[in-house]
């Protein structure tokens, strides 16, 4: 369970104003998950809406978060985690699909959640100062350090079976046999409804392990 969960529509708004961002700018993240979604076919690998939605949901993140000029958020990449990281708060933020956003049980990812994720949540601190070095290695170490220490975020999306989209932005304390494991604090950005996309979504299976289009070839 989380220790804090916020819901009502202005703490969300103050809460997200922290991290640089406001409703429109998660609004563009979840857009570009469904962009993803959208791009997949049946003549692709069933793991391939899976696949696309994170991708593009991670150029969604990065593409917003990098434009805030309320937070400096830079890209990171640690063992295949691909993110973006604010160096002044110490803070790194993830994308995450996962089962049920915004629900009354802690979500849980969509995919396993592998060593290096749950090393890097679980090592990672609740807050830290960033240590000013003047040797370029020395603030090389600093920079790693200081990412491996920063909060541990995930703006988590999950898209049900009827295209309704959830999202929330979370602070995960650890991980138990592939799952989260509590969380410190839980944002409820768009709950069940509330989302409204700027362009038509595909209504199909959400569940990315079942999802599959049988294609029609005609014979010549």
């Amino acid at each position: 369970m989380a220790d804090i969960v916020r819901s009502d529509e202005i703490e969300v708004k103050s809460r997200l104003h922290d991290f640089g961002m406001d409703v429109s700018m998660v609004s563009e993240i979840c857009e570009g998950a469904i962009h993803g979604r959208n791009l997949a076919s049946g003549l692709q690998p069933k793991t391939a809406e899976g696949m696309l939605k994170y991708i593009f949901g991670v150029e969604s993140l990065r593409k917003v978060l990098l434009s805030s000029t309320v937070v400096d958020y830079e890209i990171f990449s640690v063992s295949n985690m691909e993110g973006v990281f604010d160096a002044a708060y110490g803070r790194k933020i993830f994308f995450q699909m996962v089962d049920q956003a915004c629900g009354t049980e802690d979500p849980q990812p969509k995919s396993k959640i592998g060593d290096g994720k749950k090393k890097l949540i679980e090592e990672s601190g609740t807050g830290f100062l960033f240590p000013e070095m003047a040797e370029e290695e020395a603030a090389k170490v600093a920079r790693i350090s200081a990412i491996a220490r920063a909060e541990c975020w995930y703006l988590m999306v999950s898209i049900a079976t009827d295209g309704t989209l959830c999202c929330e932005l979370s602070h995960p304390k650890a991980v138990d046999e592939d799952k989260f494991d509590g969380f410190h604090e839980r944002i409820k950005i768009f709950k069940y409804g509330e989302f409204a996309p700027s362009f038509g979504s595909r209504k199909d299976d959400g569940d990315d392990d079942k999802f599959e289009i049988t294609p029609v070839i005609k014979k010549k």
